[in-house]
């Protein structure tokens, strides 16, 4: 499929590989859409930040708990009767990090004790070791 411009000066048609080609653009950057707000590729979200923030609040305020993790208030916001919002979890993540609502109860990271000390020492050379289960 050839797509053609009219030159406004000649008022001939002319290609539009052509022209990519005399100006030195490559086609992906002539039909490059505007960017969003966010810049992000894949399906735009359908509520804003606000109104998911809005969300978030509301059930972090309706929550019997004193303070719940990002997915329980994402799984809440999804499953509730009226005005349910859709937002996926790393931006209720996000939300909830960069406006300081996360829980700051966590557990605490297991720690891995080495109690070896790593050298053996034994009596005798050459002696073998084996342990039985």
């Amino acid at each position: 499929m050839l797509i053609e411009e009219t030159c406004t000066f000649t008022q001939k048609p002319y290609p539009k590989r052509l022209i990519f080609k005399v100006v030195g653009y490559s086609s992906s950057t002539w039909y490059e859409k505007p960017s969003s707000k966010t810049g992000k590729r894949g399906r735009k979200p359908i509520h804003s930040d606000e109104t998911v923030l809005h969300a978030i609040k509301t059930e972090i305020a309706n929550s019997v708990f004193k303070s719940e993790g990002y997915f329980k208030v994402k799984k809440r916001m999804q499953r509730r009767p009226e005005n349910p919002i859709r937002a996926g979890k790393e931006r209720v993540n996000r939300l909830m990090r960069e406006h300081d609502l996360l829980s700051p109860h966590r557990r605490p990271q297991k720690v891995k004790k080495n109690e070896h000390k790593g050298r053996i020492i034994t009596d005798k050379p050459n002696l073998m070791w084996a342990t039985d289960g």
